[in-house]
């Protein structure tokens, strides 16, 4: 019984361990094509897009380091987003959910 017990563990083990390399492999394809949305901005655009969205800063931080005021900041963000989103669509994402 204890045998069957760890048999069934194993087994168990084994199909999350699966899982596991199905999500990394998706996780990589995924970050793979916000890399390649991210490559479609421009610097500027790229700059507030990583620094809101990776670094979780605030608007008026980003302007202090980016030189820029805040409602430039978020009109970059803002084209960065539709950019994004368009790339992604005609990448096969369903960006519906995101509206």
């Amino acid at each position: 019984m204890i045998i069957s017990e760890a048999g069934s563990h194993m087994r168990i083990s084994k199909i999350t361990s699966a899982e596991l390399m199905m999500n990394e492999q998706s996780n990589v394809g995924q970050q793979m094509d916000i890399n390649g949305a991210l490559q479609v901005l421009t610097v500027t655009e790229r700059t507030c897009v990583t620094l809101f969205y990776m670094e979780d800063m605030k608007i008026d931080k980003i302007a202090g380091i980016t030189d820029i005021p805040n409602n430039t900041v978020k009109s970059h963000l803002k084209r960065g987003r539709e950019k994004m989103a368009k790339f992604l669509s005609a990448n096969g994402y369903d960006m519906s959910r995101f509206n």
